[in-house]
């Protein structure tokens, strides 16, 4: 049974229309990727599983219950959700900020902490103030925080931004980790080179609605890419893994 399941899905925020008739499913061990030019809709879909907003038509489902059915504790411990940008400056240790993400448990479960921590690598940083912290390193201790839920499904939203390449690459094998393990990830993503080496699957975002969803090495193809992102890209493959960079900008 499929985890999270968003089907035919719409949202409008002022009379504008953000989602429109959206539809997607994650499965336990998946890691889907959704990906999508600025405004198409990624983080509305993230918000509206979470119950932050609630849509117009359609209906989500989390476990096979219609979401709008759960208590909003119940959803927090199924569903762990790591939004942009987090705030990471609390005068806290690194321990006392991962065992929040205990909060909806009502517990402070020091295995689940030190499971988190070992699993992001930051174990030896427990003790450490957050301030102390460079801003990678913060990334990770909020990651953490939301593999402390131990809720089986993981909704990041660019998990990512404004990371360096080895922070960026620790975040996403800690994620194809925990899809691999089998946990339900989904992580709105920009850098589709990122994204189609780590992924299952890849749903693209475009206009409010699914534009295609599949698999990574053939989704992204040459005439999506021009119409979804206006963009050509140079391929290649590492370790028997697809990947691009785009290279060129087309109106």
């Amino acid at each position: 049974m499929s985890r999270l399941v968003w089907n035919e899905v719409s949202l409008q925020r002022q009379g504008r229309t953000i989602l429109n008739g959206a539809s997607l499913a994650v499965s336990p061990g998946e890691m889907i990727g959704l990906v999508g030019p600025n405004g198409a809709g990624k983080t509305a879909l993230l918000r509206l599983a979470t119950g932050f907003e609630k849509p117009i038509g359609g209906e989500i489902r989390l476990d096979g219950a219609p979401l709008s059915s759960l208590p909003a504790a119940e959803r927090a411990r199924r569903l762990a959700y790591l939004p942009q940008q987090p705030e990471a400056a609390w005068p806290i240790t690194v321990a006392q900020a991962v065992s929040l993400g205990r909060l909806p448990h009502g517990d402070r479960n020091e295995d689940a902490v030190h499971r988190a921590l070992e699993a992001v690598g930051m174990s030896e940083f427990a003790e450490r103030p957050l301030t102390r912290l460079s801003g990678g390193e913060r990334a990770l201790v909020l990651l953490a925080r939301a593999l402390a839920v131990e809720a089986g499904l993981i909704m990041l939203d660019e998990p990512t931004a404004n990371l360096d390449p080895a922070h960026q690459l620790r975040v996403m094998e800690v994620l194809r980790k925990r899809a691999d393990q089998g946990d339900a990830v989904v992580a709105v993503m920009h850098d589709l080179s990122l994204a189609t080496r780590s992924c299952d699957r890849l749903a693209v975002l475009h206009k409010g609605r699914i534009a295609a969803d599949g698999l990574p090495e053939t989704i992204l193809d040459d005439p999506l890419l021009r119409e979804v992102f206006s963009i050509t890209v140079t391929r290649g493959q590492m370790e028997g893994r697809p990947f691009l960079v785009p290279s060129r900008w087309v109106a």
